[in-house]
């Protein structure tokens, strides 16, 4: 717990850090943590040979769903690494129940500590949902500057696609980023709308009924509870209807 920080609640649409105990009970009936794991796979396998994929990482894996989802297509060996020991666990026994244990390995973790294992990587898998690493340039830069030469990444992010956004790049700036990376860009999937939307209702409807079940069991925590759902759902109009949400497939040559 005492590794928790403000990045870390922000990826998770939280902004207090009295949830955070709560949130392996929030989120126990969700495997995905906000990743499209297809869109992943998708561009792995039409642009990355078996062959060329002997080792993959996953920084702020979550609870393994794509590294699972990947390894269902390809064999590797696969690391992931989350902050929240939780997480890890339960992503242990879907791998175990997948029968990968001897090619995955989850971890908890600061993702910060293992930048210096990319060198042995063929592709890095990352969610650009805080400013952990800095902004989207500055994330990417910190990965060219630890990737070995001739691996990617997969790299999940938004842009705006309002003016009056001063949190997020519109998509000009935004590529404009990526591009100053110094990571040649290779492929990418705009998220569509429905699928977005089906993945937002199937994660809220889940988050409320166990936030409701907290607000049974602990009264005098209903206003937190009721602030983190509040959260969630305004998140997702966020992301609905001023966001558009990317995977990209960048190379480091």
């Amino acid at each position: 717990m005492d590794q928790i920080n403000s990045d870390f609640l922000n990826s998770l649409d939280a902004d207090d850090k009295k949830i955070f105990p709560y949130l392996p009970y929030i989120l126990q009936d969700l495997w995905s943590l906000g990743s499209l794991s297809k869109y992943v796979v998708g561009l792995v396998k039409k642009h990355i040979t078996t062959d060329q994929l002997k080792h993959v990482i996953d920084l702020g894996c979550g609870k393994g769903e794509v590294l699972v989802s990947l390894r269902k297509e390809f064999e590797f060996k696969g690391l992931g690494i989350d902050i929240v020991p939780d997480f890890i666990d339960t992503g242990m026994d879907k791998v175990h129940s997948h029968e990968f244990t001897h090619d995955l390995t989850l971890k908890t973790g600061d993702i910060k500590s293992y930048l210096g294992q990319l060198k042995d990587k063929d592709l890095v898998i990352y969610a650009h949902d805080s400013d952990l690493l800095g902004n989207v340039f500055e994330t990417l830069r910190v990965f060219n500057s630890n990737m070995r030469s001739n691996s990617w990444i997969c790299f999940e992010s938004l842009y705006s696609l309002t003016t009056r956004d001063s949190e997020n790049p519109d998509k000009e700036e935004f590529y404009d980023q990526v591009n100053e990376s110094g990571l040649r860009l290779i492929d990418s999937i705009d998220w569509r709308l429905d699928d977005l939307k089906e993945m937002n209702d199937f994660q809220v409807t889940r988050i409320e009924n166990r936030v409701l079940e907290l607000v049974e069991k602990h009264p005098d925590k209903k206003e937190l509870f009721l602030n983190y759902l509040k959260n969630q759902k305004e998140e997702c109009q966020e992301l609905e209807n001023n966001l558009q949400c990317v995977t990209l497939l960048l190379r480091k040559d």
